[in-house]
């Protein structure tokens, strides 16, 4: 509809003229308290990163190079992650993190000039209710928790993380089935003969 087109261009004209973006994903939640502080961090900067980041390559690099080293203990992480989204440790600090740019994007409207924006793109911004930017904000961030953990997983590669990704290409919306089907199709172009990093016993 119109109306749901119009939402949703909004929303992304806030997130790029409000300038107050910073990564969500700043705690990982309960669930990787098992994990070492280096694949802990690593993981957190993995996942927390916009998809546009340029480093994004490396830190995924990090991650897989990280859970071979560690045992596989990143991959049920990941599988969590991808199976569930973020846990609630997780949600409660985006939350926090979106109410404050919630009030960033408040105070910029109230400095109008220096925005240097269009009246229409103006009176946009100021459309947009705390809710909606709420509802979007999280939306977008478990979107980005179930899409880099399903790249990450086909990276990895083993037998497991095949295995949730399979599953989660019968249960995920589309966008989560481009995703996986693009990292494995990604994976196979790079290192078709490349054996599965771990596999659990």
């Amino acid at each position: 509809m119109k109306t749901q087109a119009t939402l949703k261009r909004t929303v992304l004209l806030f997130w790029m003229a409000a300038a107050v973006y910073q990564p969500v994903g700043e705690s990982l939640g309960a669930s990787t308290t098992t994990l070492s502080s280096d694949a802990h961090s690593a993981l957190q900067f993995y996942l927390g990163q916009d998809c546009a980041v340029e480093e994004e390559p490396r830190a995924l690099r990090k991650v897989v190079s990280l859970n071979v080293r560690h045992h596989g203990v990143i991959e049920p992480v990941l599988i969590n992650y991808l199976s569930n989204g973020p846990d609630e440790d997780a949600i409660a600090t985006a939350q926090r993190v979106l109410e404050d740019q919630w009030k960033r994007h408040e105070e910029s409207l109230k400095n109008q000039p220096s925005m240097k924006m269009a009246e229409q793109q103006i009176r946009a911004l100021k459309a947009i209710t705390k809710d909606a930017f709420m509802r979007d904000g999280l939306t977008r961030f478990t979107k980005q928790y179930r899409e880099k953990s399903a790249v990450a997983l086909a990276e990895i590669g083993t037998t497991q993380a095949q295995q949730a990704l399979a599953e989660a290409k019968k249960t995920g919306d589309s966008e989560l089935r481009n995703a996986i089907k693009a990292a494995t199709e990604r994976r196979k172009s790079i290192a078709p003969a490349a054996p599965a990093a771990i596999e659990r016993r």
